[in-house]
């Protein structure tokens, strides 16, 4: 378990208010491609997000579609 484990420290997550296009962005910046979606701290983790769900977006609707909808 350890080997597939992050520390907490470098966890990147997407608050439940971000949207599509945000978390577009943090895999551009990351390379990552899965994010665990928070309510309020990353103690309050009600799901994840897969850049694949964003990218079947259109581009035109990831800045209006939250990540607590993908």
């Amino acid at each position: 378990a350890e080997n597939v484990m992050t520390p907490r420290v470098d966890v990147r997550a997407l608050e439940a208010h971000a949207t599509a296009a945000d978390a577009a962005n943090l895999t551009l910046a990351t390379g990552l491609s899965r994010f665990p979606v928070y309510r309020d701290s990353l103690d309050q983790v009600i799901g994840t997000v897969h850049i694949r769900d964003v990218l079947a977006l259109d581009e035109s609707e990831r800045a209006r579609t939250p990540v607590t909808s993908l």
